[in-house]
């Protein structure tokens, strides 16, 4: 099964909890340029690697918390933001075809949302290592 690639035109970028407001074109584009800023000064890379698109995706959803967008807008505008970044930079297109795969993967989606439960408590992490624990042994006994 091949994972479907969405492109920055094709993101819904309308705030969830309010139908009225959209994000202007002006918002997008200073999100942008602080996200570049972000790459260069914080993860000391002119351009993304494979490497980096998780790490960058959580430094671009720090800046977008920063702003009046809530709800599944906020990470449709983090996806379309990174991969804006990716569409423009110098890489390979095959590396941009890899990097959007990466980026509109069931992965990268679920790593946002375990993000947010995070920074909200609602992951309890003895649970989680108990329940990986339990799993591990019972695999070892096998």
């Amino acid at each position: 099964m091949s994972e479907t690639i969405v492109t920055p035109e094709q993101v819904n970028l309308v705030d969830a909890t309010n139908e009225d407001v959209k994000i202007d074109e002006e918002l997008k584009r200073i999100l942008k340029e602080k996200a570049l800023s972000l790459l260069k000064e914080k993860l000391n890379v002119e351009t993304l690697n494979s490497d980096l698109i998780v790490k960058f995706v959580v430094l671009v959803m720090e800046l977008v918390e920063d702003t009046d967008v809530k709800g599944q807008s906020q990470k449709d505008l983090v996806l379309h933001i990174v991969s804006e970044i990716i569409n423009e930079s110098k890489l390979a297109d095959e590396e941009k075809k890899l990097y959007l795969t990466i980026l509109n993967s069931n992965n990268t989606s679920n790593t946002i949302d375990l993000i947010v439960d995070a920074s909200k408590g609602n992951l309890n992490l003895n649970k989680v290592k108990k329940t990986a624990f339990s799993c591990l042994l019972s695999c070892l006994k096998n």
